[in-house]
């Protein structure tokens, strides 16, 4: 297993027990070797969300898609973060 790899994988460890901060260090530990490390950026995404910081996460898991455009699940949680912050109806009408 790569060093990013057990890195993400102990972010998500982290992350699913609460500690925030503590997967917020892992992930940016993996980001400064593989700047464009999509799960990376999605989890921080996340982490951001969770901390209220909708703004910051918009634009991480906008990274994560940049990144990795392919993975569905990163534009769920995009969806999800505009919607919650009432900004889904904005992002849409930007298309438009």
């Amino acid at each position: 297993m790569s060093d990013d790899a057990f890195s993400i994988s102990t972010a998500v460890a982290q992350f699913q027990a609460g500690d925030l901060a503590g997967a917020e260090k892992s992930c940016r530990a993996v980001l400064a070797s593989e700047a464009t490390n999509a799960e990376a950026l999605h989890l921080l995404g996340v982490i951001a969300h969770r901390a209220g910081r909708n703004d910051v996460a918009v634009q991480q898991v906008r990274q994560a898609i940049a990144a990795d455009p392919k993975k569905s699940s990163y534009y769920n949680t995009l969806g999800f973060i505009l919607r919650i912050s009432g900004q889904y109806s904005d992002a849409v009408a930007a298309l438009e």
